[in-house]
């Protein structure tokens, strides 16, 4: 008992330290604002649309999720599971993604790493996801480095996602 209330403390005021050490504007609900893809040759697209919807959360104990959507998704034709068609699943599964996990930001490179620990992409699980930010005022940008994409005759693009501060 003698050493367990230091060493209690000691645990506690590390999880202090790492609570502290992420940028205090990025902790927080952030609402998106716009999301573009950009490939190399200037082509702009809007992957989800021209209104994407979006939810991402920073604690400051170091969990992220996210949650994005098509805007005009369409809705099922009815309210039972056990009767969607393999097309509406296939519209739904393209204009919903999301993700939780870990994060670590590194502020002198401004880089933020999602380590993916749940996906809608089965492929993402386990990996890390890394992303540029810039926070100005209630604005966080995080761009993504060159992903390749069949979308775009296999050029590699960059995703830039605009979010607000919720709170």
């Amino acid at each position: 008992m003698k050493f367990l209330l230091p060493a209690l403390w000691l645990s506690c005021f590390a999880f202090q330290l790492k609570a502290q050490s992420y940028p205090p504007d990025l902790i927080g609900e952030w609402a998106l604002v716009d999301w573009t893809a950009t490939s190399p040759s200037g082509e702009v697209l809007n992957p989800f649309g021209d209104d994407p919807s979006g939810r991402l959360f920073y604690t400051g104990e170091g969990s992220v999720v996210l949650v994005l959507m098509r805007s005009d998704r369409p809705l099922f034709a009815s309210d039972d599971p056990s009767e969607r068609t393999l097309e509406e699943i296939e519209m739904a599964f393209h204009s919903f993604f999301t993700y939780t996990g870990r994060f670590e930001v590194n502020t002198n490179e401004a880089l933020i790493e999602h380590e993916v620990e749940l996906c809608s992409n089965p492929n993402w699980v386990g990996r890390t996801q890394t992303r540029y930010y810039e926070l100005i005022g209630n604005t966080l940008v995080l761009t993504t480095p060159p992903i390749e994409t069949t979308n775009t005759a296999d050029e590699a693009v960059k995703h830039k996602l605009v979010w607000t501060k919720v709170h």
